[in-house]
This record gives C-alpha cells, sequence and structure tokens, in this order.
C-alpha cells in the first residue's frame, strides 16, 4: 500500500546508514517537503534548507572577501553553514534540506555538486551527523526549460515519489485519505533499529552484489541480445532527466559502489523494500532499452536483490515487535507451565474444536515448543553474562519467534492467552536488543 511517509522515512534513513545522498523527485505538492521536516524533527535533527532555485554559488561555497591587512583573499562562510557549525559544537545535528535543485542553473548545480560529494567548504568539513537531502520536479513539471546535469544526477540515490509498481488509483487515494484536512495531518515517527554487521556478513554481500552485477552484464552486456544492453563504456546518458515519468540512475562504476552500501544498509535496518531506490540508481541501466526491455530489466533487477535480502533475513533481520512478543512470552512463562496450558489449548482446538488451522501454524507449534523447552538456549539468551548463542541456536530462536507470531495473528481470537502476550513489556527486551545491535549475538564460527 502507497505511503509517501514511509517512502521519504526509509530512503532518509537507509541515506544516512549508506552515506548516499538522496534525491526525491515528484509533482509538486506531493508532501516532499512536510515530511523530510516531519522526520528531522521526529529523529532529533534541526532543519537548514536551502532553497535552490533562490541561492547563488557563493551563497553555497562562500564568498572570497578582501580584509585589511590580509595578502590575499580569505573565505567567508555562508551562514548556514555557520549555523550547522555552531550547532555541531553543542552536539545538535542538522538535515541540510536542499529544495528546488531542479530549478537551478548548471553553475549553481556545480556549486551543489562540490558541497554534496565532498562535505566541506573550503577546508572545514561539516559535521559526520549532517544528513543532506535534497529534492526537485520532474521536468515536465517545469515547462521543459530546467535540465538536470547527468553528473549530478549520478552522485543522488533516486527516489520517485510515485513508484512504478504503484497504481494511480492506490496514488491518489493515499492524499485524498490523508491530505482533505483543515490543519495539516500529523505525522506519526517511524522508529528503526539497526543492526550491526559483522565482516563475515559484509564480505559476503560484497560477493553477492558483484556476482548480481556479473549476472546482470551477462545477461543484457550484448549488442546482440533481445534483452538490452547495459555497457558503462556508453557515453550518451545525458538525457536521463529530460524523459517522461519517472527518472531513473544510470549503471557506472560509482553507482555499484553505491548499491553494495544500499544493500548492506538495507540488511542492516531490516527494511524490507527497496525496488525504488535500486530503480533510482540503476533503473536505466545506461540508456540503451526500448521501453519493454526497460520494464523487464526492472524486474529482474528486483528479483535479484530480493534474493539478496532474503539470503539475509533469517542472520540479521530480527525486527523488534518480534522480540517484544517473544521476551513478554517468556517473561510469562518461567516455569513452563503456561506454555504447556497454550499448547495443549492450541492442540484442542486444532482436534477437538474444528477449529480450521493451516498446517503451516500447526507446523509452527512444534518449532515453538522445542524451541521453548530448550532451557539452555533460554539460558543463554538471558542470563547475567550475556553469554552468546551459536547459529544453530540463533536459528532456533528466530523459528520461535516466527512461530509465536503466526500463532498470536491466527489463534488469538480463541485462546486468550495468545492476546495476552502483548500486554507486559518484559526487562529481558533491553537486553535482547543490546546485545543484537553491539554485534555480539552470535558466536564466531
Amino acid at each position: 500500500m502507497y505511503n509517501a511517509h514511509k517512502l521519504i522515512s526509509d530512503a532518509i534513513e537507509l541515506s544516512k546508514l549508506s552515506n548516499i545522498p538522496v534525491l526525491f523527485l515528484g509533482n509538486p505538492g506531493v508532501a516532499k517537503t512536510t515530511v523530510v521536516k516531519s522526520y528531522a524533527k521526529s529523529n532529533g535533527y534541526e532543519v537548514e534548507e536551502l532553497i535552490g532555485s533562490q541561492s547563488t554559488p557563493e551563497e553555497i561555497l562562500g564568498y572570497q572577501v578582501n580584509e585589511e591587512g590580509m595578502k590575499s583573499l580569505s573565505l567567508k562562510f555562508p551562514d548556514w553553514f555557520v549555523r550547522i557549525l555552531e550547532r555541531s559544537e553543542k552536539n545538535i545535528s542538522t538535515l541540510l534540506f536542499i529544495d528546488e535543485i531542479t530549478t537551478t542553473s548548471p553553475y549553481v548545480q556545480a556549486a551543489l555538486l562540490k558541497l554534496i560529494f565532498d562535505r566541506q567548504i573550503g577546508r572545514t568539513s561539516m559535521p559526520n551527523d549532517c544528513l543532506i537531502v535534497s529534492a526537485g520536479n520532474y521536468k515536465d513539471n517545469l515547462g521543459g526549460i530546467f535540465e538536470m546535469l547527468s553528473p549530478t544526477l549520478n552522485r543522488f540515490m533516486i527516489v520517485n515519489m510515485k513508484p512504478e509498481s504503484v497504481d494511480s488509483n492506490e496514488y491518489n487515494r493515499y492524499f485524498i485519505n490523508n491530505f482533505c484536512k483543515v490543519t495539516p495531518p500529523e505525522l506519526t515517527a517511524i522508529t528503526y533499529n539497526t543492526h550491526k554487521l559483522s565482516d563475515d556478513i559484509i564480505m559476503s554481500i560484497e560477493s553477492d552484489v558483484t556476482e548480481f552485477f556479473h549476472e546482470l552484464f551477462n545477461r543484457f552486456g550484448s549488442n546482440n541480445s533481445s534483452n538490452g544492453l547495459v555497457d558503462m563504456s556508453y557515453t550518451k546518458i545525458c538525457a536521463t532527466y529530460d524523459v517522461e515519468g519517472n527518472v531513473y540512475g544510470v549503471v557506472t562504476p560509482r553507482i555499484l559502489h553505491y548499491v553494495t552500501k544500499l544493500i548492506a544498509a538495507t540488511i542492516s535496518s531490516g527494511i524490507p523494500d527497496i525496488d525504488n531506490l535500486i530503480d533510482g540508481l540503476i533503473g536505466a541501466g545506461t540508456c540503451q532499452f526500448t521501453d519493454k526491455q526497460a520494464v523487464a530489466y526492472r524486474n529482474w533487477t528486483h528479483k535479484c536483490v530480493s534474493m539478496i535480502l532474503t539470503k539475509y533475513q533469517a542472520e540479521v533481520g530480527i525486527e523488534d515487535e518480534d522480540l517484544i512478543k517473544l521476551s513478554k512470552f517468556i517473561d510469562e512463562s518461567t516455569d513452563y507451565d503456561f506454555i504447556t496450558k497454550i499448547s495443549n489449548d492450541i492442540s484442542n482446538l486444532y482436534i477437538n474444536k474444528g477449529v480450521n488451522v493451516n498446517p503451516i501454524v500447526y507446523k509452527s507449534i512444534d518449532k515453538f515448543k522445542s524451541f521453548v523447552f530448550n532451557s539452555a538456549i533460554l539460558t543463554k539468551l538471558f542470563n547475567s553474562e550475556q553469554s552468546k548463542i551459536n547459529k544453530s541456536e540463533g536459528t532456533k530462536f528466530i523459528d520461535a519467534i516466527d512461530s509465536i507470531k503466526l500463532l498470536s495473528n491466527t489463534l488469538g481470537e480463541h485462546i486468550d492467552e495468545l492476546t495476552n502476550l502483548i500486554d507486559n513489556v518484559a526487562p529481558l527486551y533491553e537486553q535482547i536488543v543490546e546485545k543484537y545491535k553491539s554485534g555480539s549475538f552470535y558466536e564466531g564460527d
């Protein structure tokens, strides 16, 4: 289901984790600025706004001034940059929002490009925790008189506000339901809980992305292929912004690096869907597709990236919601009598009361019981020494989480105790989360 708030929030979070600058493109009035500012407020950032169409290169990169008594010109920082530095000294983070970037002249774009890529003015760097987020419109929105330089686009992870997969009716309904208000809608903050990736997982991700691109160029790297052609030596890629509809990224060596960082950040964050972001990085190939070939190419890349992400879900993708359910369950089950009662009640539902229990659900009961009754794993997870568990035990842990989620969703209306699992937060929850975030969840191989 389309959700502009989640689309923008997810993209900014992944930009923060991957250090890839993000550019939101959409029609005027689709809440780009509203949601960006909402994300900043809910995540503790002050917003510093640069309006590209109202800026000069000097207002972006500073002024060369002749100070009395000096033998050479000195650099005077622009006011917005001074404010960012002053906040940083007070441990206040800033989100630098560059709006209307698509209505800037080539000279201003060049200045913004240097700022975004170098993250410094003169020899003074931006604070590491300063986020840079940009937004603009499509060429068709601007009367066709503005152009985005290809090098500028290639520095960004492009996010189209209406992804190709979203139906127009669904897109329209979202804004009707959320913006027909007398006062602006209140946007609920989306929280993210990232997990530290081990060096082994990072190396494995790099290997998988390398294999993905080898396969991509094998599949789309021949002039004789009916699939279309992707060739990084092709030079006529300047028209990627001069299109009708969504704007997609071009495959370049820099973008190979970006894709690798994005996939690692996605696995770390647990954000489930990045098709739109992958399109924004490599969706145009190298501009050598027919329309039909381009759609097939993007569908293929989505499938391949999804397979990579799925591979790591069992090792990394434990979400807080599931951990809460598990820890609450265990917190209420110190002597296992409660667990035995629920297991028996489920069996009675299945056998005696004719409740239609999907075989997948019923199979999950066995996984759940085998884990919960394994006190050795429970002790390792929750004892005061914070012992690690091995990957085999971790798999059982994840199976138990999945089982509880499935059982709660499907049988909660029949068994009160399953519904009650979400009533109290277990103190053990924070221990699990901290252990996972610290990267000490699993033993080394």
